[in-house]
């Protein structure tokens, strides 16, 4: 209704934000603060008591791994750091010298891959519910919960906004949209845009209506990627080949929370069209809806959302 409530909003925001971050990081640690981090150092010695948030998203991320068919693991630490690290590597060559960028750089090993990938079994992630503890019981393990830290992040953060009071707003957070309310201009659904997974053709590829209180989330292979002798390798790595899902250019999942939303846009850009049709059966009644990009551009969508989406010429 006025500055002075959005920039309370917005505060409340930046700082819900910020204190997730450092619980959620597993490759920072802060001062007094448990996050992924310590956990990875500390928990295969002995139970690590956590933070609520941080317990209900390991808790979260185990209830899920079975019905997307194992497509996400947070277990599976040791090879996406593999990956995350070449990455760095790759991205601070071509900052440094474009033209030799990457001449040098060999791709990680199948066997080193599979060695590392040998600590990547969730069984061994132990919650204890009434004690809000954790264990590893494999040292080697390492969690890494990139592949849905953001969204839960951001249906935590819209949660406080509306405890707080407000009624009607948007986050967008880099490929994470939550909406609260609706429009205050009398719309009755706000208007998202997908971009265009190749951004240097053109910036959006379709725009999707989206009712309050709901979610839309996207996973790409254009912001986080690196390219190696003309190949494309995005960040998001398919847990049976250990090398970068590469069916998709982008999926986009629509359904009402956040959380839920990126866990599935990261499930359903590894999954194959049968394997998306054996997890959306799990997800009847959340309402999914899906948004798939190939290679070739070609959108296809689950029926619900069709009437909600319009291509941008």
């Amino acid at each position: 209704k006025d500055e002075e409530t959005f920039k309370q909003a917005f505060a409340l925001c930046q700082s819900e934000y910020q204190r997730l971050h450092k619980l959620f990081d597993n490759y920072h640690e802060y001062d007094g603060v448990t996050n992924l981090m310590t956990l990875n150092r500390t928990a295969s010695q002995a139970p690590v008591k956590v933070e609520d948030e941080l317990f209900s998203l390991l808790q979260f991320s185990k209830n899920n791994y079975t019905k997307t068919l194992g497509k996400v693991n947070i277990a599976m630490g040791k090879p996406l750091a593999i990956w995350h690290d070449l990455r760095e590597t790759v991205t601070a060559d071509n900052e440094h010298d474009p033209a030799g960028a990457g001449k040098t750089i060999a791709l990680p090993t199948k066997e080193a891959l599979e060695e590392a990938n040998r600590h990547g079994n969730l069984d061994d992630l132990v919650l204890d519910e009434a004690n809000k503890t954790v264990q590893i019981r494999d040292p080697e393990l390492q969690l890494d919960a990139g592949a849905v830290a953001k969204g839960y992040a951001t249906e935590l953060v819209a949660k406080k906004l509306k405890a707080a009071g407000l009624e009607h707003g948007i986050i967008s957070a880099g490929g994470n949209i939550k909406t609260i309310g609706s429009p205050v201009d009398d719309r009755a659904q706000w208007k998202v845009g997908i971009m265009h997974p190749r951004p240097e053709q053109k910036d959006v590829l379709a725009t999707v209506l989206v009712s309050g209180d709901t979610a839309m989330v996207t996973s790409g292979d254009y912001q986080r990627y690196f390219e190696l002798d003309g190949v494309r390798y995005a960040h998001i790595i398919d847990p049976e080949t250990l090398f970068p899902a590469k069916r998709y250019t982008s999926v986009s999942i629509r359904t009402g929370d956040s959380g839920l939303a990126d866990y599935l846009s990261t499930a359903l850009f590894i999954a194959d069209e049968n394997e998306a049709q054996q997890i959306l059966a799990h997800y009847r009644d959340a309402g999914v809806d899906v948004i798939w990009v190939d290679q070739q551009m070609n959108v296809t969508a689950t029926p619900e959302i069709l009437p909600d989406i319009e291509l941008v010429p």
